[in-house]
């Protein structure tokens, strides 16, 4: 198959993997008629978008009339084979390899043709701040990933005894923290300052340059004592949870074996941060 013939079917796309950036969970793509068109996708490329099935669904099809080019099946893409010197038809299943051109011309429709691609994460994917993904919603477009390491070994949850303002205290294991870890973080970072544990999870930059995540609350970090082995990186050890157990004490969750328990705010423990996405 030549160029010619190429560029006398349906549609051209260029897709170029990029560095690692951030990208919303819902981007616009937009396809001009017999216009030559860019589409940048991360590299890595998380798994939720790394076909041309999962990138584009079924919006292109849906646009183009493909039987009135002789065309069969829901896709038309082509990538080039320096090998043999041609291009070669790409199934709507193929996983996509980073630093290939995949190429297509939309000449089928005078108007622009809007391609939404919505970005979803299943547990244990890179998240967009480069964590793992521990927690999704329903649709996997939006949870909680955790940092690939801990940021401290040890460090006080406070440098006193301090009843944080906003911060729940409660002794009983069977009490939700009402508080999230992102609403406590801060408020313990106003009275503890900086170098506390909260403080050091907030001042993480994460492997794609985001430094918004926090401390995770005591429900927050028994989901990742229960997804230790996906997340990784993890100590026998014991780690700091921003919720507060008393004026003295806070929630700390030991990883060997998930126990929970309030620990004096001046022992050292180890961090781990999570957020948001």
């Amino acid at each position: 198959m030549n160029f010619q013939n190429i560029f006398r079917h349906t549609f051209l796309i260029l897709i170029i993997f990029t560095g690692s950036h951030l990208h919303a969970a819902t981007t616009d793509y937009t396809l001009k008629n017999n216009t030559w068109e860019l589409i940048a996708v991360p590299n890595p490329i998380p798994f939720a978008i790394n076909t041309p099935m999962k990138l584009f669904g079924g919006q292109i099809a849906a646009q183009l009339p493909l039987a009135e080019y002789g065309m069969t099946g829901d896709w038309v893409m082509y990538s080039y084979n320096s090998t043999i010197r041609d291009y070669e038809i790409v199934g709507k299943d193929s996983v996509f390899e980073p630093g290939k051109g995949y190429w297509a011309i939309q000449a089928a429709s005078t108007d622009d043709i809007v391609v939404q691609v919505v970005t979803r994460y299943n547990i244990g994917a890179t998240g967009p701040g480069g964590g793992v993904v521990f927690q999704v919603d329903r649709a996997g477009t939006s949870g909680m990933e955790a940092a690939p390491e801990d940021q401290s070994t040890g460090a006080d949850w406070c440098f006193a005894n301090i009843d944080i303002a906003g911060v729940s205290n409660f002794s009983d294991v069977r009490i939700v923290d009402p508080n999230s870890g992102a609403v406590n973080t801060p408020r313990i970072i106003a009275e503890c300052g900086a170098a506390s544990a909260a403080g050091i999870a907030s001042d993480y930059v994460w492997p794609r340059g985001v430094a918004d995540g926090y401390l995770p609350n005591k429900a927050e970090s028994n989901l990742l004592f229960d997804l230790k082995n996906v997340v990784g990186g993890f100590t026998a050890g014991v780690y700091w949870s921003s919720s507060e157990f008393s004026e003295d004490g806070a929630w700390y969750q030991r990883f060997s074996d998930g126990f929970q328990f309030g620990l004096l705010k001046g022992v050292d423990s180890r961090v781990r941060a999570v957020r948001d996405f």
